[in-house]
């Protein structure tokens, strides 16, 4: 497994969205990056399986971890520039495959091959 941690898994009319963080204790890897990829190749994979188109973004950096809201509707999440900068790319990517920030990017490149 990749010990990723899924925190929102949503439907609506523009399609499913995921959102997983990887890294988060007590689930702390050297490899979380790669794991981080490795997962989302996975996720491609089943979902052409299934007929599903997907996009996907992977960033690594600093984010707030906790729990918004109110006392009557909360929930936890993730926020910060690089959850959003993981967004844009996911909306930039092609049909079935992956962006990657430059992090990611730099700590993959001796593992996997980049188009």
């Amino acid at each position: 497994t990749s010990e990723g941690s899924i925190n929102k898994f949503l439907v609506d009319d523009k399609g499913l969205l995921i959102l997983a963080g990887f890294g988060l204790p007590p689930a702390v890897h050297s490899d979380d990056k790669l794991r981080a990829v490795l997962a989302s190749q996975r996720i491609i994979e089943a979902c052409v399986s299934l007929g599903v188109l997907v996009r996907i973004g992977v960033t690594f950096g600093r984010a707030w971890c906790g729990i918004m809201g109110s006392g009557d509707r909360h929930e936890y999440t993730f926020l910060g520039d690089d959850v959003n900068l993981a967004a844009r790319l996911m909306c930039n990517a092609k049909p079935n495959s992956i962006l990657v920030n430059s992090v990611i990017w730099s700590k993959c490149k001796h593992y996997l091959n980049f188009d």
